[in-house]
């Protein structure tokens, strides 16, 4: 051991131009930095897990008693981080010394630091990364995801509501979704030593970027790339405003779920945007129009009055109105939704089917002004599908076209929209 004693005699006539004093503090962080800058060299000249941990037991055992015993322990460790941190030489051998020991399968760099806790520790951090958490999601204020393929979103928060960049409704659950990873993410493990490199390149090659703003401020960059071996974890990589960006990326899963996490993060707006068409409330519905293409008698119009709602077709009222029929069908605004955007059409071919008649229009007016205008267009089967009346017909009889008010064409469910738009189910005088 004397020239581990030559080595820190050198070591401590160097540190002692930047020391006022040789008292016990200063000496134990110049001894601390100039012995594990001998461990981290051993390492790098290949001797063995075994006979570093011997090596350098006693010291690691010296040190961890100072910091337990000590008073000044944890401003000790806070010079310590400091010292580390602007030692130019001690970061080269450590980095190399720690892409050696990920290499040989070890799951610390042996020496006189402490080892790590779920692969993290303040004085002895590995170069990747591990503490992806955002603890309190309630302080996160925007979310902005990046797909391999370029695409981005922005989804912002307002108070509870989350909305996109430009302010459009979006669906909830889906960041709460997001949120919940966040809160719960947890380190798994390091890249398996005879898959490192090869996740190591599908990481860098393709992934998808999720950056997290705290209070308006950017806090945390997710690199989320390929699922680990049994799919049971995701290879990430982590970036903070902290500590900068990771060397290496690490496997990482939510605590109590088995499966991956990078289906929560997706960039097409098209997933993104609310289902929903209708959530109004009886009382709010001042008029409702059908007007049916196919059928000019199945058409209707519902207006509302001082004392109730009153039920017209072609401009004369029906003789007679079941009013707890009428109520029923108006309750039915009260939740309707879309069934999927458009995967399907071309822009071309959106105008092209807009330029074709409807089967269906249903206009609806609220009390408060707003308006909302349906069209419906059948969307052709390849196969011969029968049609209410046994026909056999090249049309699908589960799903059809909507134009939205906006102009978005979405695809609706029959089953959902038949009670609103087949008023002889509540009206039977329609058909007489």
């Amino acid at each position: 051991m004397k020239y581990v004693f030559v080595f820190l005699l050198i070591g401590l006539i160097s540190c002692s131009e930047h020391s006022d004093k040789n008292h016990d503090k200063e000496k134990l962080i110049c001894d601390y930095i100039e012995i594990q800058k001998k461990c981290l060299s051993d390492i790098l000249s290949e001797k063995s897990f075994e006979s570093i941990t011997k090596k350098y037991s006693k010291d690691k055992k010296e040190f961890k008693q100072f910091l337990k015993t000590s008073d000044s322990s944890e401003e000790t460790i806070q010079e310590l981080i400091e010292c580390i941190k602007d030692d130019d030489e001690y970061q080269k051998f450590k980095k190399r010394a720690d892409l050696f020991a990920r290499r040989q399968g070890w799951d610390y760099i042996p020496g006189i630091l402490p080892e790590f806790k779920n692969g993290n520790d303040r004085l002895n951090s590995r170069f990747a990364l591990l503490d992806f958490s955002l603890k309190d999601t309630n302080a996160i204020s925007k979310i902005i995801i990046t797909d391999p393929y370029s695409r981005n979103i922005e989804l912002i928060r307002h108070n509870k509501r989350w909305t996109d960049e430009q302010g459009g409704c979006i669906t909830q659950v889906l960041v709460h979704n997001i949120l919940d990873v966040a809160k719960n993410i947890e380190f798994r493990g390091y890249l398996p030593k005879k898959s490192h490199m090869t996740l190591k390149e599908k990481m860098s090659s393709y992934h998808t970027k999720v950056e997290f703003f705290v209070k308006n401020k950017w806090s945390k960059t997710w690199y989320i790339g390929p699922s680990s071996e049994d799919h049971n974890g995701q290879v990430m990589l982590l970036s903070t405003s902290g500590q900068g960006k990771s060397h290496e990326p690490v496997i990482m899963k939510v605590r109590g779920v088995q499966g991956i996490i990078e289906p929560n993060f997706f960039a097409d707006s098209r997933q993104w945007i609310c289902t929903n068409i209708f959530s109004v409330p009886m009382k709010n519905i001042q008029e409702v129009d059908i007007i049916n293409h196919d059928d000019k008698d199945q058409s209707f119009h519902i207006e509302k009055t001082n004392v109730g709602h009153t039920l017209s077709q072609n401009d004369e009222a029906l003789s007679y109105v079941d009013n707890a029929n009428l109520n029923r069908y108006l309750h039915n605004y009260k939740k309707i939704h879309f069934d999927g955007p458009n995967y399907e059409f071309t822009p071309q071919q959106i105008d092209s089917l807009k330029k074709t008649e409807p089967f269906c229009e249903l206009k609806l007016k609220e009390t408060n002004g707003n308006s909302t205008h349906l069209k419906m267009y059948r969307i052709e089967s390849k196969d011969l599908q029968r049609n209410q009346f046994g026909e056999l017909v090249k049309t699908d009889m589960n799903k059809f076209w909507c134009e939205l008010s906006d102009g978005t064409l979405v695809k609706c469910q029959y089953h959902v929209f038949n009670p609103l738009i087949m008023g002889h189910i509540y009206f039977p005088s329609i058909e007489r």
